[in-house]
This record gives structure tokens, sequence and C-alpha cells, in this order.
């Protein structure tokens, strides 16, 4: 398996294991509503994702002769560009052609799981109640 899928795998199993799991949390105990936990988990969510991002960009930008300052200033970039910073750090360290590609499967991905994400809770819950 490509280091890439493996962190893409992970990325994706954060980005829908805490959601899936706070939203039971807080459906089935006294925590409903709480504006604190909730936030808290949103923080510990974005965190997460960033962290997942740095373990890949820092082991990805070396891998293709770059330098890990790049994975690092694209990993401070999430937070003021959120995920639009993964799509030029993939120009930056694999030049335009190979970037556009790399670029083109990260959208997608993120489509995917965008359908997902929106459609597993309707599924889970339609089969709850």
């Amino acid at each position: 398996m490509k280091l890439a899928h493996r962190y893409l795998l992970f990325g994706a199993g954060w980005f829908f294991s805490v959601p899936l799991l706070a939203v039971a949390v807080f459906a089935y105990s006294a925590f409903g509503g709480n504006v604190v936990l909730s936030t808290l988990v949103s923080v510990v969510w974005t965190l997460g994702l960033v962290g997942i991002f740095w373990a890949w960009a820092s082991k990805d930008a070396v891998a293709l002769g770059k330098s890990k300052n790049v994975a690092r200033w694209f990993t401070a970039a999430w937070f003021v560009l959120l995920v639009v910073a993964v799509f030029p750090y993939l120009f930056v360290t694999r030049g335009l052609k190979n970037g556009l590609l790399a670029s083109l499967q990260f959208a997608c991905f993120l489509l995917a799981c965008g359908i997902v994400f929106v459609g597993a809770p309707r599924l889970i819950f339609s089969i709850i109640s």
C-alpha cells in the first residue's frame, strides 16, 4: 500500500469516526446540547486532520526530494486555508502535470467522502428510527 493511500484511509477514518461517535454520544447521553463539549470535539477533530496531514506531508516531501520545511509551511497554512492548503502542496512537491493529477485524485476523494458523509447519517438514522 502506498504511503498516500495509508494516510488517506487513516484520514477518512478520522474524518468519519469522530463526528459519528460525537453524534452518538451527544444523542444518547446527558451531554446533548453542551456547546463547550461540541466545540471541544470540533477542535480535536480539526487538529487530528491537521496532524494526519503533517504526518503524511513530512514523509511525502522528503520522499519527493523536497525539504521538510515545505510540509511545515503547508501544515501551518491549514489554520488559514483549511483543506485548500493540500492542493498547492501537491503542485509544489510534484510539479504541474503530476500535481494536477494528484489534485484531481484528491478532489474525487473529497467528493466521495462528502457523499458518504451526507448519506451515511441519513441511512443510519432511518435504520434506527
